[in-house]
């Protein structure tokens, strides 16, 4: 996987498969830009180095959010989505799965 590192995360993506990408390019995946002071991949690794986690980002209020140099409404708006998007895929799932071992 020569040059993996080189790739920017949508083309990483593409190339190797999601499963290759670090939370950082994963999160550089959905935000798409950074600020006028970082580039994507910078912005991505400073929100995680401030928040610790995915979970707590993805946790954080609006308060904390908004807070964060670079990050206002869009970027709030797209982190709570992300965050109501697994929510509602890993409920499904779930449910589908409490189906298949229920008896009749």
């Amino acid at each position: 996987m020569d040059g993996m590192e080189n790739l920017m995360p949508r083309e990483k993506m593409l190339q190797y498969g999601i499963e290759t990408l670090t939370d950082v390019e994963l999160l550089a995946l959905f935000l798409r830009v950074g600020t006028r002071r970082q580039d994507v991949l910078s912005y991505a690794q400073a929100l995680l180095q401030r928040f610790g986690s995915l979970y707590a980002l993805l946790s954080a209020d609006k308060a904390q959010l908004i807070a964060v140099d670079g990050l206002g409404l869009a970027k709030y708006a797209q982190l709570k989505g992300i965050a109501e998007l697994a929510r509602r895929y890993f409920s499904s799932q779930l449910v589908e799965e409490a189906a298949l071992v229920t008896p009749r």
